[in-house]
């Protein structure tokens, strides 16, 4: 069953004809990341951030930026994709058909968004471990859609690389510069930073990155959030 939240349900033809971005579902980054869920015990937040660290250091990505085409190669569209909105449709999704070629909509009005999209559907691929035609990036808080918001926050903004770009100084400004340098909105900045427990979940007020999007985590179950809080103004 898809995790399709709109107003109606889409035909295929209109799913296809609002993809205009192939996504070839036998090129990028195709073999799974095989780090487990222990029969789903496993948090979501727990298996999408280790995942993530794992692809980096299969596909030799280091520890730092990763820039608009080698994001687009390692999820086998065109960078255009990654520049270009598409608003016709109510969610980001791809279309792994390998008979009529894979496609791909990011819906996102910013090019952040766009990118963190991107690595929401890349996860997708790599650890939904199903056979769906349809891999949407929807707002819904299950296990899936979880798993992929918080691998794609540590793939494009891990966190020990962000520590050392704010080096102690968690500032709205400096968050700020830091999401510039990532690629990544200062919002998910905030939310990697709240999901590690070095800042407050109440300072994550964007819907998109509220703390049951990156994660099922709560203050009280991070034993970060039980050491004494870095100022972060």
């Amino acid at each position: 069953m898809f995790e399709v939240a709109a107003d109606r349900l889409l035909t295929a033809a209109e799913f296809r004809e609002a993809a205009r971005f192939d996504a070839d579902p036998d090129a990028g980054v195709t073999a799974p990341v095989n780090v487990g869920n222990g029969g789903g015990q496993r948090a979501a937040w727990e298996v999408g951030v280790e995942a993530a660290s794992a692809l980096r250091h299969r596909e030799r990505l280091g520890d730092g930026v990763i820039s608009d085409q080698r994001l687009a190669d390692l999820c086998a569209v065109d960078t255009r994709a990654l520049r270009a909105a598409n608003t016709s449709v109510n969610m980001a999704f791809a279309l792994d058909d390998r008979r009529a070629g894979g496609r791909i909509v990011l819906r996102s009005h910013w090019r952040t968004g766009r990118r963190f999209e991107a690595g929401r559907l890349l996860a997708d691929r790599l650890l939904a471990g199903t056979d769906d035609k349809l891999r949407p990036a929807t707002g819904a808080a299950t296990y899936r859609q979880k798993m992929q918001r918080a691998f794609a926050a540590e793939l494009l903004c891990p966190v020990e690389s962000l520590l050392d770009v704010l080096a102690d100084d968690f500032s709205e400004d400096a968050r700020t510069t830091a999401a510039e340098q990532f690629g990544v909105s200062p919002l998910a900045v905030t939310a990697v930073l709240a999901n590690n427990g070095f800042v407050h979940w109440d300072e994550a007020r964007d819907p998109d990155v509220r703390p049951s999007a990156l994660s099922d985590r709560t203050p009280d179950a991070n034993p970060r959030m039980s050491a004494p809080r870095r100022d972060a103004r």
